[in-house]
């Protein structure tokens, strides 16, 4: 899911819904999902859960 997350930004995908898209439309997103694309609703809520440690590392990053 990190990398998933990790890679949208670098696309310039930040929704979970454009995420979840494109986890089965584009080939680049199918690889990082191993054919097993989440919903966006997974997405959103490990990006909720996750939030405090997102904002450390993309600061620093």
């Amino acid at each position: 899911m990190t990398a998933l997350l990790l890679h949208g930004y670098a696309s310039g995908i930040y929704s979970s819904r454009r995420n979840a898209k494109a986890a089965v439309e584009r080939a680049d997103f199918m690889i990082i999902v191993a054919g097993d694309p989440p919903d966006f609703r997974t997405i959103s809520e490990f990006r909720k859960r996750h939030l405090e440690a997102w904002r450390v590392c993309l600061f620093r990053c």
